[in-house]
């Protein structure tokens, strides 16, 4: 008997008294025991579940005890970093779930001794709270994957809405458009960018809508003509149960509705008027059919016919605050495949990846996690992990200046006056009569508002000082100049007055090296 088994029955022992939950796992995340509470805890026999891998994904497919070993799956990195805390539950057969917080404890092997990882559940359900305990914090990860958890167990009660997962206001509101579609089942029109997952959203709606699986017959209006739409809508009604079967939901996919030339919309519309209502009517669109038929872009009749409810996927960008879930989801989907797991990503990551605008929709988001997972090293990926692509738009946000904040008219004014000054000064070698050619200006001029905006520096040796109160040809106080006013108490303004910070004329025009244009 080798000492990994010897380990297990002497720990077996001591544990099978503990009124906790408590059970063992092997580094290859194989459930190796569990004691009488754990058994009383998941209604499961240990008979049942020992020898059951743990996989770290909050998925519901599979048996009960998949599902439930999916549950218990600690942290990943908890092998890297040791002992921490999670949030660990499933759902049981009755339907009711249960989440507890349990602490992590790995066992160090030796050579000839596979390591093991003690885990000790709390004896009571808990909310999910990350002030849960105090010692140590819970990973920020997995505090993603149970809120995952325990919303992909809310929706599985009803129908797989995997990609629908989020807390934000257009996450919900799809999930109610989609809920009234299959209980009213009535003909659907899934409208959205491309990449948003229109043909997913309309498989789950013929999924849950199905009282026994039927089949679902898909046609693509881009490429289909009148020969082969006439063969796809016979072959939907020889899919119909026969009479005395059991009724079954046979759905009509209708993909890229807008697509559909003009011939084909009048043959769709006459055969649809024999169809009964044992099918179920599909759709998808990149626009509202009903919106193409006001425009004339489509026939009327038949987006009536096809768009009863129209659900209207909202772009990624709509809907930022559900990345950090959706960016989990797709990584524990490839845990769930049983291979390399990983806990998810930094918060920096994270962080960039709720930013960045994904033109592509979800197709785009699914491509960056598996390329990052596949990049990362590590059970978490970390910047540098991400596709160069959205490093490259994060530094280019990073150098960009923000151009959306608030501004004051006078403010703005004077900053630009600042930069432009501090430009000439340098490139001048700080000579302001250089500075002032540069510029447009006179010498005097410029003299005044280096002084009004805080410019004020030492002269360069050799740059006589000239004071500003004396008059110089285009100055406020030549009685000749432009800028002369017949009111002589307005000709002679001090530089320290408030008004004398801003100016309402304009200042500054691009200049080249030979002319004033001040």
């Amino acid at each position: 008997m080798s000492r990994a088994r010897s380990n297990i029955q002497f720990l077996s022992q001591s544990l099978a008294k503990s009124p906790q939950p408590v059970y063992l796992l092997d580094d290859r995340r194989i459930l190796q025991y569990c004691n009488p509470a754990f058994s009383e805890w998941t209604g499961l026999d240990a008979g049942l579940i020992q020898g059951a891998r743990c996989d770290y994904h909050s998925g519901l497919d599979g048996n009960e005890v998949m599902r439930i070993a999916a549950g218990l799956c600690p942290p990943p990195e908890v092998f890297e970093v040791g002992a921490l805390s999670g949030w660990i539950g499933f759902r049981r057969a009755d339907g009711s779930s249960t989440r507890r917080l349990a602490h992590f404890v790995p066992l160090s092997g030796t050579a000839d001794d596979a390591s093991l990882l003690l885990a000790i559940v709390a004896p009571h359900d808990m909310e999910l709270k990350s002030d849960s305990v105090a010692s140590p914090v819970l990973p920020a990860t997995n505090q993603l994957h149970a809120r995952l958890r325990e919303l992909r167990h809310a929706l599985g009660a009803q129908y797989r809405l995997d990609h629908l997962v989020g807390d934000s206001p257009a996450a919900q509101r799809l999930r109610a458009q989609v809920s009234a579609a299959v209980q009213t089942g009535v003909p659907v029109t899934i409208c959205g960018p491309v990449g948003a997952g229109r043909e997913h959203v309309a498989r789950t709606i013929h999924v849950a809508r199905a009282t026994s699986h039927g089949g679902i017959i898909p046609i693509d209006c881009g490429i289909v003509d009148g020969a082969s739409l006439d063969a796809a809508l016979e072959a939907l009604q020889r899919s119909l149960p026969d009479a005395g079967q059991p009724p079954a939901v046979v759905s009509l996919l209708l993909l890229d509705l807008e697509r559909l030339n003009s011939e084909c919309q009048l043959q769709l519309l006459r055969r649809l008027a024999t169809v009964g209502p044992e099918v179920s009517l599909l759709a998808t669109a990149g626009r509202s059919p009903l919106e193409m038929a006001r425009r004339g872009e489509f026939h009327l009749a038949l987006a009536s016919a096809l768009a009863v409810i129209e659900v209207e996927l909202p772009r990624l960008v709509d809907r930022q605050d559900d990345i950090r879930l959706l960016t989990q989801l797709l990584l524990e989907q490839q845990n769930s495949r049983g291979q390399r797991q990983m806990s998810g990503f930094v918060p920096e990551a994270l962080s960039l990846l709720a930013a960045y605008p994904w033109p592509g929709e979800l197709d785009e988001l699914s491509q960056v996690v598996n390329e990052s997972v596949a990049n990362c090293a590590g059970s978490m990926v970390g910047v540098g992990d991400l596709p160069a692509s959205i490093r490259a738009w994060g530094q280019a946000q990073h150098r960009m200046r923000p151009v959306a904040r608030r501004m004051v008219y006078d403010d703005a004014v004077a900053e630009l006056q600042r930069e432009l000054i501090a430009a000439a000064l340098a490139r001048s070698r700080n000579n302001r009569a250089k500075a002032a050619k540069l510029l447009g200006l006179s010498r005097a001029r410029l003299l005044r508002l280096i002084e009004q905006l805080g410019l004020d520096a030492p002269p360069l040796e050799g740059d006589p000082v000239i004071d500003v109160e004396v008059d110089s040809p285009g100055s406020p106080r030549d009685p000749h100049g432009p800028y002369a006013t017949a009111d002589p108490t307005l000709s002679r303004p001090k530089i320290d007055a408030p008004a004398a910070a801003s100016e309402s004329r304009p200042l500054f025009w691009e200049v080249d090296d030979g002319g004033e244009h001040g």
